[in-house]
């Protein structure tokens, strides 16, 4: 096969697989037979044409290739719609794909193979000091020369560990909290906390017509859609302050095991999934949305039982990030589902299976969006959960170190009731949400293939068709 790279202006003839570690994050690399691509946090986008494949870490650059069509496919498009996200190595276009972080490259046969990176699972316990020293090295390291260090908070557990840490290493830092709707109780928390610990808590309120500007500039500038809500507010929150390092707890949750899809898995049987059809059958016809206390609430309840009558595990987790019902005989939900199947039969313990689907398959097309724009401006972003030797270490400890299925996030809780007692007292997520509206007719109707799916979350599919809607815009500017 012939391999080529493209960048924003040029076409660049590519010898081997390894020649790619030139154009590429660091953190990348192999050999001129298999390429390994380590980091969570790299696109490499490809398409292939005839004997050729094109890679580059832009959509939009395909548009160099002479003749190149960019068409939506009207499944992934579906499904983007109802989940909010695309798997790699699908995305909402026919011919564009996206190769799996943390995965080996290899041409076989004329085509390309994938084959998944599974950090090894141990049996070790934490120490709580070597757990927080980690961390400490991490954030020291990733800020040591900045001079202007924002930490993002939300009023929760990982937040308030990282906050504390900071303080014990000295750092001088603005701590920076969004009130959205949703997570009001949280925002007040913050500033009590930060207040503690001796921090000033700037508090920001997201202004709506600004997140839609900040969506559709990123739509016309990658040509991709938003999965993450959180990266227009993210993004908002950051406009004109000053700041050469952000520190921030994402991927805690999956790391540690604190997703509540952790409670989902402990209570799922496969052999008693059958007791909870009828109530999902009556629960399928209610539209929900988290706009109101009590629509949360039934949001909730009708994503587990929903979750919980699923034949198989793998549907179970399925469900739950939103895929409808009767959607099974997909080639895309059945691949993706074999992706599931197969973590799972590595890892053998649900939960360590959980949290690298989360970390190597989620995060990296979802939650990891959104520091984008904060990269392109050259500020220095600290995730500390999600780096890569923290990673492996947590690979390397028991399940039970982290999680009971009572207690979870066991060191930095035994942190926060050690250092900062009396704030948080348990771990809890609360759904928030922006509006959107989108000019399509029909918005309800989730029609496809002459079938009406219900909506499992309006909210949700609101943001995403106004994403397709602005993406079809900018398409149909570019002509034939």
């Amino acid at each position: 096969m012939n391999l080529h790279y493209i960048t924003k202006d040029k076409i660049h003839d590519v010898h081997s697989l390894s020649d790619l570690y030139g154009f590429l994050d660091s953190s990348s690399g192999g050999t001129d037979e298999v390429f390994y691509l380590r980091s969570i946090y790299q696109k490499l986008f490809y398409t292939i044409r005839e004997k050729s494949v094109y890679f580059t870490d832009s959509v939009l650059n395909f548009k160099n290739i002479g003749g190149f069509k960019f068409l939506l496919d009207q499944e992934k498009v579906f499904f983007y719609r109802n989940t909010g996200l695309v798997f790699a190595p699908y995305t909402v276009f026919s011919d564009i794909y996206r190769v799996p972080v943390f995965s080996a490259i290899s041409i076989e046969q004329d085509a390309l193979a994938f084959k998944p990176i599974y950090p090894s699972g141990g049996e070790d316990k934490i120490d709580q000091k070597i757990f927080e020293d980690k961390i400490k090295s991490i954030i020291k390291t990733e800020t040591g020369k900045s001079d202007e260090t924002v930490l993002l908070h939300g009023g929760g557990a990982d937040s308030t560990f990282l906050m504390g840490l900071c303080r014990e290493l000295g750092i001088d830092m603005t701590v920076l909290t969004c009130v959205m709707t949703g997570m009001e109780g949280e925002s007040a928390l913050a500033t009590r906390i930060s207040e503690r610990l001796g921090y000033y808590n700037e508090i920001h309120n997201c202004k709506p017509e600004k997140l839609r500007q900040i969506v559709d500039d990123y739509i016309e500038d990658k040509l991709e859609v938003v999965s993450d809500p959180a990266m227009p507010i993210i993004t908002e929150m950051l406009y004109g302050k000053r700041a050469e390092s952000i520190i921030d707890g994402q991927g805690a949750d999956s790391l540690l095991l604190s997703l509540p899809f952790c409670k989902l898995l402990r209570l799922y049987n496969k052999k008693l999934s059958w007791i909870y059809k009828p109530v999902r059958m009556v629960l399928s016809y209610i539209n929900t949305s988290k706009e109101t206390s009590l629509g949360r609430k039934v949001y909730r309840i009708k994503k587990v039982i929903n979750a919980l009558s699923q034949p198989d595990i793998e549907d179970c987790l399925l469900s739950s990030l939103g895929f409808p019902d009767s959607c099974s005989g997909f080639e895309y939900y059945k691949d993706i589902k074999e992706q599931f199947r197969n973590v799972f039969s590595f890892y053998k313990d649900k939960y360590k299976a959980l949290s690298y689907i989360f970390i190597f398959k989620i995060l990296p097309v979802r939650e990891l969006q959104k520091y984008e724009n904060i990269k392109s401006r050259n500020i220095q972003t600290c995730l500390p959960f999600l780096d890569p030797q923290f990673i492996d270490y947590i690979f390397n400890c028991k399940v039970i170190e982290l999680y009971d299925g009572k207690d979870v996030k066991k060191p930095i809780f035994r942190y926060i009731e050690n250092k900062i007692p009396n704030f948080i007292k348990k771990n809890k997520t609360h759904p928030f949400f922006v509006e959107y509206s989108s000019n399509e007719t029909g918005i309800e109707a989730n029609l496809y293939k002459g079938r009406i799916y219900p909506i499992s979350d309006l909210s949700n599919y609101a943001f995403t068709s106004y994403n397709i809607t602005k993406l079809k815009e900018v398409l149909s500017g570019f002509g034939d």
